[in-house]
């Protein structure tokens, strides 16, 4: 997770650009962080180690929330749509650096662990100002109090490379 989510109705890959939410009001950042010892664009950064790597920890003030309606998994050649079971659009946890983004994974809840082992930090409305604010790490691990739901989608080819 994650390398497609739709926002607004659209569907963004890595390298695309989205609408982000920042401390100071919204703007557009391309999804993916460029760095020297890797040709491929960083699109996500587990939530365990941000503190951690130095690639993450000096981003730790640059903030974000992405907005999205939902995100997309694979598995044994399905294509999973995975959201709220509200229905409602949702805020995953993100850094910046620049005018790129990089979304914040954890560990999947159980009741999507048998898609993906992992996926985007959700965040609820006041964990969204919690984390703009520069809230406590750790609390990203925190089992957010959120229902989920996967909805299976017409079989589909392999996701093929990203980049």
């Amino acid at each position: 997770m994650c390398s497609r989510f739709q926002q607004l109705g659209r569907r963004v890959s890595p390298t695309d650009f989205a609408t982000v939410l920042l401390a100071g009001g919204d703007g557009r950042m391309r999804w993916g962080l460029t760095v020297d010892w890797d040709r491929r664009p960083l699109i996500n950064a587990r939530a365990e180690t941000l503190d951690q790597k130095p690639t993450f920890r000096r981003l730790l003030g640059n903030r974000l929330v992405v907005p999205a309606d939902l995100w997309w998994e694979w598995r044994d050649g399905r294509r999973y749509r995975l959201g709220l079971e509200s229905g409602l659009a949702m805020g995953f946890a993100g850094l910046f650096d620049g005018e790129c983004f990089t979304i914040v994974t954890r560990p999947a809840l159980s009741a999507l662990a048998a898609i993906h082992d992992r996926m985007p930090v959700v965040l609820g409305e006041k964990a969204q100002a919690d984390w703009l604010a520069g809230g406590d790490v750790a609390t990203l691990l925190v089992e957010p109090d959120l229902a989920y739901r996967a909805d299976a989608c017409d079989p589909v080819p392999a996701q093929g490379e990203l980049f």
